[in-house]
């Protein structure tokens, strides 16, 4: 099908023989109503076509005149926009009205590809022969497809944790958690637009300009050049995703440092910046060490440490330049800084990793036959309750951190902080170890029922109260409301922590320790109870999703295997007919025929209702 140009003229458009003079001077209202209509053919099927009416203008704007290369590319990335805008949607990650923004900008994108705007032929300011040059940078296919790509793999690695096996992770978002202020909604908002908008916008301008000065001046060789290209690129990206707050300072450092201090230093902005990035996070690691060295070692501390650092802190003034020497060693290497016996004196340790893989807290059953009479003769231990407490803990944390990060709830939180929630009579450190967009990778740990002495008084420090204060020196003036005392404020700034919340809330539980032998003392009562803790087994394993996954498994399938025959029977000593219902005293054990006589109801029950749902 193709469409072919016919002419056709009005009735005032025959040829004559009048002067140009005269067809100036005519007026625009009769030019325009005897214009040329100009009609095309379009074939429908071989020597079948219809005539459509268009002047040359609007048929190019319609039908985008484009090679056949360029058609076959832009219909299959239009092909592609929509696959992978279907997928997202599979997968939920959108909803609501969310949805409609995704579609309006798949829409956008395809429209974009299958049509582009022409310029104006007729335009007295337009010449064919020409393109204008609209900017500086590379218009090139390749480097705008690798652009796209850029941004939207150092989306998904500023969501990803760095280690993948990590266990303790999660995405959230701020929007969920609960009783958010106008003004937590306010900065999460500024927060986004500044991570999603602004520094992408400003990182690809300077990618643009930064690639073509790389490419021409051919310093480094073209594909050494490319490498350094993709290198520092996806270094300002990422950062800029992951690590949002403290990009201000990255850029302005860059900015001023090279092209103000050191102008003929600079190697275009994104090498700049790529450098000026690990000098920026060394700078910062060595002003916090220095400030924790001059807090640690103040005169006023001393009754902060131990009799040994009371006793070394005078003899390490003299020392002070190589404790500074070891700070700058230690942000260097980004290693921590070790004091000498929990004295003032303090000495670089080795390199290790942010994180520590330590003790599975996670609580499993490890007891086995021939421990439990044992088992049963001890009282709770602290280690197994801290497990459970751990493992509880840290699931509230999981659906609470970090919507309260992004909320602004812990501070201005960075990779590496700690912090230490204290209430009456428990201690928890939250270690941060990683922060992405929308993710944060934690441990929590210093948590004991029995407290130590250095949880109890930092405790103490933590919870003193400093609003009643009203030093001023050697005096007692007093202070403005809502202020703290000149007294009050010099001392918090000699601390090695600060107070981010007073109130925050956190869902736990309280335990106490009740003798189930006095309050069961009756063997009935202990019947009744084991009979519901082996219903609710049956319940939560019926109900799990997991109940499928499980079965399949092949060493479930195994263990389970011999529980399978009519004339099975588990002869383990630890039942016996006074509290097993399901005990066969003829059999002196648990026979399939028992257990189902007393339980088959209730797991027809709970897989009936596992249906329903």
């Amino acid at each position: 099908r193709y469409l072919a140009p016919t002419a056709r003229r009005g009735p005032g458009h025959e040829r004559s023989d009048t002067s140009s003079t005269d067809l100036t001077t005519s007026n625009d209202t009769s030019s325009s109503s005897n214009k040329p209509k100009f009609y095309y053919k379009f074939f429908i099927i071989p020597k079948k076509f219809i005539q459509i009416r268009f002047d040359r203008l609007a048929l190019v704007a319609l039908l985008d005149k484009k090679t056949l290369i360029e058609t076959v590319i832009s219909v299959v990335l239009a092909v592609g926009v929509g696959v992978l805008g279907a997928m997202l949607l599979t997968h939920q990650f959108y909803v609501d009205f969310w949805i409609f923004v995704l579609c309006f900008v798949m829409a956008s994108c395809q429209y974009s590809l299958l049509k582009s705007v022409q310029p104006d032929a007729a335009s007295p300011m337009h010449d064919p022969l020409s393109r204008p040059d609209h900017s500086n940078t590379p218009q090139h296919l390749l480097f705008s497809v690798y652009c796209g790509v850029l941004v939207a793999v150092c989306y998904h690695l500023s969501r990803s944790p760095t280690d993948p096996s990590v266990i303790w992770q999660l995405i959230t978002h701020a929007t969920l958690a609960p009783k958010v202020m106008w003004f937590e909604k306010l900065y999460t908002w500024l927060r986004f637009l500044e991570r999603n908008l602004l520094y992408p916008a400003l990182f690809l301008n300077g990618l643009t300009s930064s690639a073509r000065t790389i490419i021409t001046e051919n310093k480094f060789g073209l594909y050494v050049s490319a490498l350094i290209i993709v290198l520092c690129s996806v270094k300002m990206f990422r950062s800029g995703f992951a690590d949002t707050p403290r990009q201000f300072l990255i850029v302005i450092f860059t900015t001023f440092f090279f092209q103000y201090d050191y102008r003929e230093s600079t190697e275009t902005f994104i090498i700049d910046y790529f450098f000026m990035s690990i000098l920026v996070s060394k700078i910062y690691e060595l002003w916090l060490k220095v400030k924790f060295i001059l807090t640690y070692i103040a005169p006023w501390q001393i009754t902060w440490g131990s009799a040994f650092h009371a006793f070394a802190q005078p003899f390490s003034v003299p020392h002070s330049a190589m404790l500074f020497l070891q700070a700058i060693v230690s942000a260097f290497f980004s290693t921590p800084l070790n004091p000498l016996l929990g004295s003032a004196i303090f000495l670089t340790s080795y390199v290790r990793p942010i994180k520590f893989w330590e003790r599975d807290y996670n609580v499993k059953n490890m007891i086995t036959k021939d421990d439990f009479y044992a088992l049963r003769c001890t009282s709770a231990d602290d280690n197994n309750l801290n497990s459970i407490f751990y493992e509880h803990l840290t699931r509230s944390l999981q659906h609470s951190l970090c919507g309260d990060l992004m909320l602004g709830r812990w501070g201005t939180a960075a990779q590496g902080d700690c912090f230490i929630m204290a209430s009456d009579y428990l201690n928890a450190l939250v270690h941060i170890i990683e922060m992405g967009n929308g993710l944060v990778t934690f441990q929590l740990r210093g948590l004991e029922f029995r407290g130590t002495y250095c949880q109890q008084r930092e405790v103490e420090a933590i919870t003193e109260g400093v609003a009643d204060d009203e030093g001023f020196c050697c005096c007692a003036s007093g202070h403005l409301p809502h202020f703290l005392s000149l007294n009050a404020a010099f001392s918090q700034r000699w601390l090695a922590w600060e107070v981010i919340v007073t109130k925050y809330i956190l869902e736990g539980y309280s335990i106490s320790d009740n003798s189930g032998a006095s309050m069961l003392q009756v063997f009935d009562l202990r019947k009744v109870l084991i009979t519901y803790f082996v219903k609710s087994i049956i319940y939560y394993t019926v109900r799990s999703p997991k109940l499928d996954h499980w079965l399949e498994d092949e060493a479930i399938q195994a263990g389970i295997e011999p529980s399978q025959a009519k004339s099975y029977i588990d002869l383990d000593p630890i039942f016996t007919s006074h509290l097993d219902e399901d005990f066969d005293g003829r059999l002196s054990g648990i026979s399939r025929q028992s257990f189902c006589n007393v339980y088959l109801d209730w797991i027809q029950y709970c897989a009936s209702r596992r249906d329903k749902v």
